[in-house]
């Protein structure tokens, strides 16, 4: 009985993107097409349950796709335009959905792309939604790196730390803070681990302009030893930024501490506007030998960044130069 009824839907299917184009095309109203969206709907779940098979199923999902892709534009044209109107014609709709929409209105061509360019596979919403998004962040990667490279270009041009501060600003910034333990209140947690550079105090830390210096959507790495973490928290909400995570270095072996031994120091992660990573396979853990100076941090954190973060770059009190890094520091020459 299902092979005989599959065999009769099929014909229906098949013909279904026709149909539905017909139809739009004498659709001007959000309640038509809300309409033939709920039959359409109708019909695909008919070829759901009936397990019809991809040949007879994929027609009917591209048609919903053409639907919605309508409800989108017509959505787009009503009055209040791309604001969060719930309801139209007595039709109503979620935010959520009204969002989803427009978006594949605005790139119907990512539907056929996504029916003709996976023949074996049933077009989906999700898939057309994963396209569009992919095509912008492509397009905002290819931004980025052109402005990446022309604020390089400008970096390399200037002949002081000055102009080079002011020839752009940075995607990426690590931050190693000279802190003055002697604010802690207690023993120097270093021991007798003695700095050899000028300290500044939290509030000094917290009045210096790192914001001018950062781009709108940016990147922070804060080195932080775990005595430290509330003020590297205070430090990244003055400095503009919101924490998101925190990358941990994982010594070989134990060093000073009153308390416990530090055997482990932390990267405070935080993000200004919007700006992804470059990669997403990278833990929050790393380990790596310690320096043969005090306060050292290790070079393959550095290159780990870079594979994460985009530049420009730059590393603020920094204790030594970096290939492709705007390196500025008291212990620099």
């Amino acid at each position: 009985m299902k092979e005989l009824v599959t065999k009769a839907f099929a014909s229906q299917a098949l013909a279904f993107p026709a149909r539905v184009d017909q139809a739009l095309a004498e659709i001007d109203t959000v309640e038509g097409a809300k309409d033939l969206l709920d039959k359409a709907g109708t019909m695909q779940h008919y070829a759901e349950r009936l397990k019809a098979g991809v040949a007879i199923e994929r027609p009917i999902a591209y048609g919903v796709l053409k639907i919605k892709a309508k409800l989108g534009q017509l959505l787009t044209r009503e009055k209040g335009g791309r604001g969060k109107t719930s309801t139209s014609n007595g039709v109503s709709f979620d935010p959520k959905t009204i969002t989803v929409y427009r978006k594949i209105g605005d790139h119907e061509d990512k539907i056929d792309e996504c029916y003709h360019g996976q023949p074996n596979e049933v077009p989906s919403q999700a898939e057309v939604i994963r396209l569009i998004t992919s095509e912008k962040r492509a397009a905002k990667d290819t931004e980025r790196a052109e402005k990446e490279r022309a604020a390089n270009k400008r970096i390399k041009k200037a002949k002081t730390i000055q102009q080079a501060l002011a020839a752009a600003t940075f995607a990426t910034i690590v931050v190693d803070p000279p802190w003055d333990w002697g604010d802690e209140g207690d023993v120097s947690q270093f021991g007798r681990g003695k700095t050899t550079y000028g300290a500044m105090s939290h509030e000094q830390l917290l009045a210096f302009p790192l914001g001018q210096y950062a781009a709108t959507d940016s990147h922070l790495y804060l080195w932080i030893t775990n005595r430290s973490l509330p003020k590297g928290f205070s430090l990244i909400e003055a400095w503009g930024y919101r924490y998101v995570t925190c990358l941990t270095w994982c010594k070989p072996s134990i060093g000073m501490g009153n308390y416990f031994r530090g055997s482990t120091e932390h990267l405070l992660f935080g993000v200004r506007g919007s700006l992804p990573l470059k990669r997403k396979d990278v833990g929050t853990w790393f380990a790596a030998p310690r320096g043969k100076q005090h306060s050292e941090k290790p070079t393959a954190l550095y290159e780990l960044i870079e594979s994460c973060s985009p530049g420009p770059y730059l590393d603020i009190f920094s204790r030594r130069e970096r290939d492709d890094w705007l390196c500025w520091g008291g212990e620099l020459s």
